[in-house]
């Protein structure tokens, strides 16, 4: 079992955050194409996906990834909310992807 945090983000997009955290943030972070199967994840760890739009596209993997991993959305720079392109209802959290690190 690994108890070390995961964080799953598209591999074509940039978080401004992440190098601000440091060499060791405590958590190990996943760049992937495509979203992963749900239960290929370990039931005992934590996971946090910062869902794209590209990501989001698969909405059958999104729906089986909201039961097994908190969810939030990225939308595109000064967005206020998820648009149609990001499962509102499936979120945890949102924020533009031009929002402050701090």
């Amino acid at each position: 079992m690994n108890s070390t945090p995961l964080l799953i983000v598209s591999a074509g997009h940039t978080v401004p955050a992440l190098p601000t955290l440091g060499a060791d943030p405590g958590f190990e972070v996943l760049r992937v194409d495509q979203l992963p199967d749900a239960f290929a994840l370990d039931t005992e760890r934590p996971v946090v996906v910062l869902l794209h739009a590209a990501l989001a596209r698969d909405i059958r993997a999104v729906r089986a990834l909201a039961d097994r991993a908190a969810l939030l959305g990225i939308g595109a720079a000064g967005a206020l909310e998820p648009g149609a392109d990001l499962p509102g209802e499936l979120l945890c959290g949102f924020f533009a992807e031009d929002a402050p690190t701090a």
